[in-house]
């Protein structure tokens, strides 16, 4: 049995199990019931209010800085996706200098497998593993952002309701706390402020902060305003409920994160340990561990035992991910 087919087996395992989490991710995040309930609702509001809105006021996003690769970018399935994900990661970068950076990182890592005489399997192997932690590293920072966010929105809230029992009516209290507020959440009130500013509908505007920021937080922040922007009422004393509901939802987060810390920390050392002793025997005795991609039989218990890994993993990701 030589290499190729190993490395092509092990492949077609990995890439199996991260279909079937793509799958289930893309399941919970767009067919989930909770979700379509939700989506649904913000639908309805929406739907009126979109047909009223002129295109010129809304600024596309390019994907790249040259017309033609922009054009092209812009048919190829997913990556309007993918850039949603870069706005709400607020990456510095377009979509065509991130493939570009994406690509030298790969064509990076295959040279430092070839100069370092890996085999194809280990070189694959870097190279995927490159790929995915940047991959990991744009999430992270939007996760990172909008956890950030939702940390600002209840003093935000607050300090929106203060502006409105002063006086101000929601446009000028909104313009208030985008300029006493900090980073980031000011910038995506002062978007909000400025569609409304420039003639947009307040439903509209709305709905394009709930698009750029994907937050439970930020999507009671949204419904609330749309359903007293339809019904009428007291909108100050709704958002200051509104705020102390998500006040206890991140004290209750809290306490679920600390009581759940054994466990998280279980998951990382159990997941890292495995790769920290390779590399450790690999410095003291090569030829000891050299035999898993060597010899037949350690590249079926290197392929099996990644596999069992990644599915590890995931069992553990979800166990200390609790629902609040």
């Amino acid at each position: 049995m030589n290499v190729t087919y190993w490395f092509l087996l092990i492949a077609f395992g990995v890439s199996s199990f991260l279909l079937l989490l793509g799958l289930y991710e893309a399941w919970r995040a767009f067919w989930s019931p909770r979700q379509k309930l939700l989506d649904e609702r913000m639908h309805q509001m929406f739907m009126n209010e979109q047909r009223h809105v002129h295109s010129e006021i809304l600024q596309r996003r390019s994907l790249s800085r040259f017309g033609v690769l922009d054009r092209s970018l812009g048919r190829v399935p997913g990556v309007q996706v993918f850039d949603q994900l870069l706005v709400q990661a607020d990456w510095p970068l377009d979509v065509s200098q991130t493939l570009l950076a994406g690509g030298l990182l790969l064509i990076l890592s295959a040279v430092m497998g070839m100069a370092l005489h890996f085999p194809a399997f280990v070189t694959g192997l870097l190279m995927g593993v490159t790929l995915g932690g940047f991959i990991y590293y744009l999430k992270y920072r939007c996760a990172q952002r909008i956890k950030m966010i939702e940390k600002q929105l209840p003093d935000a809230l607050d300090l929106m309701v203060r502006a409105q029992q002063s006086g101000h009516a929601f446009i000028s209290a909104l313009q208030i706390t985008a300029s006493e507020s900090r980073a980031p959440i000011a910038l995506e009130f002062r978007k909000v402020f400025d569609e409304i500013n420039l003639g947009m509908s307040v439903q509209a505007a709305m709905n394009h902060l709930a698009s750029r920021i994907d937050s439970k937080e930020i999507r009671y922040f949204v419904v609330a305003v749309l359903i007293q922007n339809e019904t009428g009422g007291n909108l100050a004393e709704v958002l200051r409920k509104t705020a102390a509901l998500i006040r206890e939802r991140q004290k209750i987060a809290g306490v679920v994160r600390v009581l759940s810390a054994e466990g998280r920390i279980s998951a990382w050392i159990l997941s890292v340990m495995p790769f920290l002793l390779a590399f450790f025997l690999y410095l003291i005795n090569p030829e000891f561990i050299s035999a898993l991609w060597k010899e037949p039989m350690g590249l079926t218990m290197l392929g099996v035992s990644l596999c069992l890994m990644l599915v590890g993993v995931f069992w553990m990701s979800r166990l200390v991910q609790i629902k609040v």
